[in-house]
This record gives structure tokens, C-alpha cells and sequence, in this order.
């Protein structure tokens, strides 16, 4: 709702309306009547003003967006749950930084000095914990896993306030003596996990460590990430690697799943002891709460999806983002400076905080795919806070997840006042899934023709992989778009996309002007796990009376990061992956190890094989030592199953010597070579 007809309405000062078609043609409303030209301007302009006042008060400088609201807003009930008299206690207390002056340092582009400060670490200890837990910050967990066409009925899964509720589970360190205990050079146990008041487990421990680990072959999902060139992965052991930072809660899933971890070193906190009832201390929880009793008085008052309970859900759901703003770092530009700076960090940014949360996000949804595979069900797709599956909701919800339902539940019962302890929801249903990569998956249910399941009206899942159609989002015309772009494929995707001058271009002085591009996007699977070969087989879809091939396969994770980095290289060198053909070209270029060959014709390059070897005096194909010229390539043309034509340079190409290093491996060609040297 950011247009300003939705904001004037909030306010009760209404945005001007234009006869149809006016709008189009404001430079003639200007000449035709200028006074109703300025009016309205002039009230644009008013209703921006007066909605940015209605939220932030008469004249105070704003925040500059609605998550730097939240921000403050947190930052002050943390403030009151702590006790805390100002921001520096603040700091202190809540995310062990004070400010360290370093003398007057001279004012860019200004004549004087001013003082320079910073916020750092008030110890040692405390600037070691924060950095172990910004090594081990992770953002949400997104990827697929199986791939294809579905025709079985599947759910998008949503965990209801994914982030918002995992905030509720982090308590807040005592960084005035920050570490309980230290692990090094051993393995990590479940005993280290282990509550000695309850003698339960304790799975959301504030526990950061540097690993080295080794999951059992069965395992499904592993669960440790390891981020290699900024895409995180998965994989089943940490060979040659000399180790990784991870969290406590996927350390935990990790030791419930059998996997051996190592640990180097390792750091488990304490966490701030409430004096007068001796708990743990949860100001973010605290924080949290405030916003979604402000969230559900606008829904009350306002109604539901009005812009007032819309602003607040934003607030609810932005905390995290502040948590987590600047753990790692990240530059923006800034139109003062003209140049890219340090994005900074935000008034409650808190590496150990962010870390955890994002941590515990993760483990739940690998704990469930886990846990569904091993009753048969599969998980096709997860998207930071949900994922796509054929198990049934009432089994899902009877899941475990290896002790971690039980907090998560715990946390939904403190949000809606003990009303509620459910943590998942269905979001969409359909029963013609096409999953193609992460981020990338499409039904046809919509709207005006949705998919009825137990008496309900569901729209199915409908994920670009960010392409745009030109059409209505979520529409039929939409869908099928996006359907049969994958399914009819044989190269990356091209769409049409409209590109508005970016407010930097601006400031530097260009004009405005909206560019029609064109855009192109590879489609297919993104190798963040291993494709596994025996899974492999063909499916056929009819989309409005047309016909298409898709292969199906489910995916293993990869061993280590070297055999991702080479599935990765050798997925740039076919030009599309969606037919059995395809995927056997790809599978020739795994057998030969040939990476840097572009095998596109997987017949050709057996018939080229067979010659070559015949050249070099590997084998003998009779019928090649008894003609030549024109007759031997219309004798080779005629053995040829491939779209491209043997021509005489062909037959010279083969006889030199560089080129034995394209030859497949004999195992690849011996079909065709039987057929060549039989035919005599």
C-alpha cells in the first residue's frame, strides 16, 4: 500500500483525483489549467506530509524508512526491560560495545576538527564472542532438492513468524563475563548440550565454534552451512577445509543427525540472570512482543490488512534485519558523498543475537526435512521460512524436530497471549508443481482458479526466479508464462524489462528515463546440491493441449566444497538442463572430466570419438581404410545421429594429434564403434 491514495485515506486528507486518462498527459493539464495542476501538486505533497507526521509526529526529523523506526522502537522497550539508564548502558549491556574516543581528526570538505569515536568491544573476550558469531552468521536457508514435475498433491508450508518467534528464543549475553565454558581440540558431544538443572537438552545453546565435521552417508540434510563465494551450501563432510564457524542449535541437530564434529575452538556463553525471579534475561523477546500488541490493537482498531497493521507487521518483521544489519559487512551509496560507503551498523545490530536467530530458523527447517524424508516424504524446495512437501499437514505437525518444536511452540504461546502454540500453516496447495531451481517453482491454481482441498480454496505456489511475464503477477496468463518458458526451454529464458533511471543516476545529473531491455536467465537447477544419477527419469506435461519433456530427479548432498565447485563449473559449459538429453550430456562431461569442453552434442561427440581413435591407430574401422573423399563422409554421415554434418575438415581435425584429448572414455563409444566397424 505506498501509493499515496492509500496514504491520504489513513489520514482522512485524500489524494486528488484526475478524469482518466489525465494523468498520462500532465504537461497538458499544465497548459489547460495550471491552477488544478498546482493544487494537485500542492496536495501530494500534503499527504505526504501529513502521513509522515500521523506516524512519527509534527515536526521531528524521521527515521528514514519504517525498519529504522523499529529500530527505535525496540531499542527503547530493551532499554526499559533492561533497566538501562541511556544508550551507552545500552551498548554496554546489551551488546558489549562502549564508545572508544581516538582524539580530533580533521572534517572532510570542512575547514576544523571534530572528535572521533567508535563503538568497539569493551573486552577482549567480548570482541572474540563477536567474532566467532559473525563468521558463523548465515542468512535464511533457501534451496531445492528435488526437481521436476509433481502431480502428487503438495503444500507450501509457512512457519508462522518465522523470525519474530525464533527472537523470542535468544537470551541476552552477559558481556561483562561472556564465556561459561571453552571446548578445544575435541570432539563436540550431546552431553555438552545437556541442562545440568533439568538434565534434558538444552538445544538452543549459545554455543559458537570452529569445526571440522563428517555426516553419515544416510543423511539426507546435513545441516552445518559453509559459504563458498557467497552461496551457502551444505555439504556432508568439511574436507579441505581447515575448519568452519558454526552455531550451537546446528551444532546440536548436527550431533542428533550422527555427524562427527570436531571442534578447535569453541565458546559457550553465559547469559544475563535476571535478580529478581533468577532467569535468563530476553529483552529482544520483550522488544517483540510490544510490537505485535501494537500490531493486533491496528488490526483491531484499523481492521485487518488496513495500512496501519501493515506498517506495524513491517516493524515486527524488520527486527531481525536490524539484529542482523552489518554483521557482515556491506556498502551503500551515499547520494551526499557520491561515493559507496559502510552501510553501519544499526542502533540493536548484534552478531551474536543475529546469529542465533538465523541459526535456529535453519535448524527447525532441516530438522523437518530430515525428519520427513526419513518417514518417505519429500521436501522439494525451501524458501527461508517455509518449503514445499507432500506430507500431510497432521503429520508434519506431529514432528519433533528433534526437540525443537517445543521451543518454537513455547515462543507462539508468549506471542499470542497462550492462545496459540501452532507453528505451521498451509500457504498454498497444488497438485501440478513444476520445481526447477530454488526460488523457482510454478502451479496454475490462481485465483480464478484455485485448488480446493479439504473444503478450502488454495492458489498455488508461484516463484519467478526473477523474471517477469508482463503479466497481472499471480495471474493465470502469469503462470502459464512462467510454466511454459521452463518446460519449452533449450536455452536461458529471455523476458522484457522495464528499467527506470536509479535515483543515483539522478543525483549524478542524468535524466529520467525508463529503458525497455531485454533480459536473459538461466533456468536450471542451481547445484547447491549434488544431482543423483539413479534418480533420474523422464516426465511429460500437457499445458494447453501441448506436450513437454521434464527429467525428474531428487538431489544428495555434495561431499565437500571441491566436488560443488566442479558440478558448478561443469553446469556452465551445457547450455540448458531440463530433458534426459540434456542431462546426459551433462553426466558425458562428468564421465570424461572434461569441464572445460563443451560437449552440447552428446552423438556427435561419440561419432567424432570413434573416428579419432581410428586415426590415431587405437582401433580399425574397416570401411574408413577403403574409401575416401566424398564417399567415406557420406559412408560416415550415414552412421551420423547428430544434427551437424560430417564434412571433410572434419575428417582432417580428427587425424591431428591435439585433438585425442576430446576422445570419451571407451566405455562411452562402444556401442557406436561396434555399429561403424560391423558394417563392412
Amino acid at each position: 500500500m505506498k501509493s499515496l491514495k492509500d496514504l491520504g485515506e489513513a489520514v482522512g486528507w485524500h489524494k486528488i483525483a484526475l478524469e482518466k486518462g489525465v494523468i498520462n498527459h500532465m504537461n497538458q493539464l499544465l497548459m489547460d489549467d495550471p491552477c488544478k495542476y498546482f493544487e494537485y501538486a500542492a496536495n501530494d505533497s500534503t499527504v505526504a506530509l501529513l502521513y509522515e507526521s500521523a506516524l512519527y509526529g509534527y515536526n521531528n526529523k524521521p527515521p528514514v524508512t519504517i525498519t529504522s523506526a523499529a529500530a527505535h522502537v525496540m531499542k527503547d522497550s530493551m532499554i526499559s526491560y533492561l533497566g538501562c539508564d541511556n544508550t551507552a548502558e545500552f551498548d554496554r549491556k546489551y551488546r558489549g560495545l562502549e564508545k572508544i574516543g581516538h582524539g580530533l581528526v580533521k572534517r572532510p570538505n570542512k575547514p576544523g576538527y571534530v572528535e572521533s569515536s567508535s563503538l568497539e568491544p569493551i573486552s577482549d573476550k567480548a570482541n572474540t564472542i563477536q567474532y566467532y558469531a559473525s563468521q558463523a552468521y548465515h542468512g535464511g536457508y533457501n534451496g531445492s532438492s528435488d526437481i521436476g514435475y509433481f502431480f502428487q498433491t503438495t503444500f507450501d508450508y509457512d512457519l508462522k513468524n518465522a523470525y519474530p518467534t525464533c527472537m523470542c528464543l535468544v537470551p541476552d549475553v552477559d558481556w561483562e563475563n561472556p564465556v561459561k565454558s571453552e571446548i578445544v581440540n575435541r570432539e563436540l558431544t550431546l552431553q555438552d548440550f545437556v541442562n545440568p538443572d533439568s538434565g534434558g537438552y538444552a538445544s538452543l545453546t549459545m554455543m559458537f565454534c570452529y569445526v571440522r565435521f563428517e555426516f553419515p552417508e544416510t543423511v539426507k540434510y546435513p545441516c552445518i552451512p559453509v559459504n563458498v563465494e557467497g552461496v551457502p551450501i551444505y555439504p556432508s563432510t568439511s574436507e579441505g577445509l581447515d575448519g568452519v564457524y558454526a552455531c550451537g542449535p546446528e551444532l546440536f541437530l548436527a550431533l542428533k543427525l550422527g555427524a562427527k564434529v570436531f571442534v578447535e575452538q569453541g565458546y559457550v556463553l553465559n547469559a544475563i540472570i535476571n535478580p529478581e525471579n533468577g532467569k535468563m534475561s530476553y529483552s529482544l523477546r520483550s522488544a517483540v512482543k510490544q510490537l505485535v500488541a501494537d500490531r493486533d490493537k491496528a488490526k483491531a482498531e484499523h481492521g485487518k490488512k488496513s495500512l496501519e497493521e501493515l506498517i506495524l507487521k513491517t516493524m515486527v518483521n524488520s527486527g531481525y534485519g536490524k539484529t542482523a544489519q552489518n554483521v557482515v559487512e556491506k556498502s551503500t551509496w551515499s547520494a551526499y558523498k557520491d561515493e559507496m560507503e559502510n552501510l553501519g551498523c544499526s542502533s540493536i545490530t548484534n552478531p551474536v543475537a543475529a546469529c542465533m536467530i538465523t541459526s535456529i530458523v535453519r535448524a527447525v527447517l532441516l530438522a523437518t526435512q530430515n525428519q520427513c524424508h526419513a518417514l518417505g516424504y519429500m521436501t522439494c524446495s525451501v524458501t527461508t521460512d517455509g518449503f514445499i512437501s507432500d506430507v500431510p499437514e497432521a503429520t508434519l505437525k506431529s514432528l519433533d524436530l528433534f526437540g525443537l518444536r517445543h521451543y518454537m511452540e513455547q515462543a507462539r504461546l508468549f506471542l499470542t497471549d497462550n492462545k496459540n502454540p501452532e507453528i505451521w500453516e498451509i500457504k498454498h496447495c497444488q497438485d501440478d508443481l513444476i520445481n526447477f531451481t530454488t526460488r523457482g517453482n510454478v502451479s496454475l491454481y490462481c485465483k480464478t482458479n484455485p485448488m480446493l482441498f479439504n473444503d478450502k480454496e488454495y492458489e498455488g505456489v508461484c516463484a519467478h526466479n526473477s523474471t517477469k511475464s508482463g503479466y497481472d503477477s499471480d495471474t493465470y496468463k502469469d503462470r502459464l508464462w512462467l510454466m511454459t518458458q521452463i518446460l519449452c526451454r533449450t536455452k536461458a529464458v529471455e523476458y522484457k524489462n522495464e528499467e527506470w533511471t536509479t535515483f543515483k543516476e539522478l543525483a549524478q545529473g542524468k535524466d529520467f528515463i525508463v529503458r525497455n531491455t531485454v533480459k536473459h536467465i538461466r533456468m536450471d537447477f542451481d547445484m547447491k546440491r549434488k544431482p543423483d544419477r539413479e534418480s533420474f527419469s523422464p516426465r511429460t506435461v500437457t499445458v494447453e493441449n501441448s506436450t513437454y519433456e521434464i527429467a525428474n530427479f531428487t538431489t544428495i548432498p555434495f561431499h565437500s566444497v571441491a566436488e560443488f565447485k566442479e558440478y558448478r563449473e561443469r553446469k556452465a559449459t551445457v547450455p540448458c538442463l531440463r530433458t534426459m538429453d540434456d542431462w546426459n550430456a551433462f553426466w558425458l562431461k562428468s564421465d570424461t572430466k572434461t569441464s572445460k569442453t563443451k560437449v552440447r552434442d552428446m552423438a556427435w561427440a561419440v561419432l567424432n570419438s570413434c573416428i579419432i581413435g581410428h586415426r590415431a591407430g587405437f582401433w580399425t574401422i574397416p570401411k574408413l581404410n577403403e574409401l575416401s573423399g566424398a564417399e567415406r563422409d557420406a559412408w560416415i554421415n550415414s552412421h551420423n545421429n547428430s544434427s551437424k554434418v560430417w564434412k571433410s575438415s572434419d575428417w582432417k581435425n580428427a587425424g591431428r594429434n591435439s585433438r585425442q584429448v576430446n576422445m570419451l572414455q571407451r566405455e562411452l563409444i562402444t556401442n557406436k564403434l561396434q555399429e561403424l566397424m560391423s558394417d563392412k
